[in-house]
């Protein structure tokens, strides 16, 4: 049975889930929320997505790849800076700021 992980690095947590391929869609297995170390955001990624797996989480990243599909997002509010660079400045600072809303981000430049 195959799995699929999904990470959402957050601002204050990082939650994972385990979900197994069914044949009517996905089931989930296990989930897993540890706290997201602010000033190296891989630490709390790398620890879930080793539980996640079963795997010591001081085993290397590189060990961890390809034991199963990894989907990951950041619900990190205001957290997320965004940099725009378009052709129409103005059309570039509305589409930037929709994308922002759903990232959990803040526009900082528009160019």
């Amino acid at each position: 049975m195959k799995t699929v992980i999904s990470i959402d690095i957050g601002s204050t947590w990082t939650k994972g889930a385990a979900f197994a391929l069914t044949g009517s869609g996905f089931e989930l297995k296990e989930k897993i929320s540890v706290p997201t170390t602010q000033d190296n955001l891989v630490v709390g990624f790398h620890e879930t997505l080793a539980r996640l797996l079963h795997q010591d989480p001081l085993t290397p990243l590189e060990q961890l790849k390809g034991l199963s599909e990894i989907f990951f997002s950041s619900s990190a509010k205001g957290g997320l800076k965004i940099a725009a660079i378009g052709l129409v400045p103005d059309l570039t600072l509305q589409l930037a700021r929709l994308a922002a809303m759903s990232a959990g981000g803040k526009v900082v430049k528009s160019f």
